[in-house]
């Protein structure tokens, strides 16, 4: 059975273990994978970022380069805040 957490209890848990920051989303697979990625400033209570993405492919390629576009992206909301 898969662990399931409501976005409340999982910044509440990331809170009680010191995190500054959290980092969530998910990825539907079809024929395209497409999801959501959200950056949350928890010192601040600021969402830095909140972006859908989109990406093709369905080899280790292919989510390798999803991995890092998202990673870039996470970065820069860093950055910027």
């Amino acid at each position: 059975m898969p662990f399931s957490m409501g976005s409340d209890e999982f910044v509440a848990a990331a809170r009680r273990s010191g995190a500054q920051f959290v980092v969530y989303g998910g990825i539907h697979k079809h024929t395209s994978a497409r999801g959501l990625v959200e950056v949350l400033d928890l010192q601040n209570e600021k969402l830095l970022l909140k972006r859908a993405v989109r990406f093709r492919g369905d080899n280790d390629e292919a989510y390798r380069r999803a991995a890092a576009f998202v990673g870039d992206m996470v970065r820069e909301a860093m950055r910027e805040r």
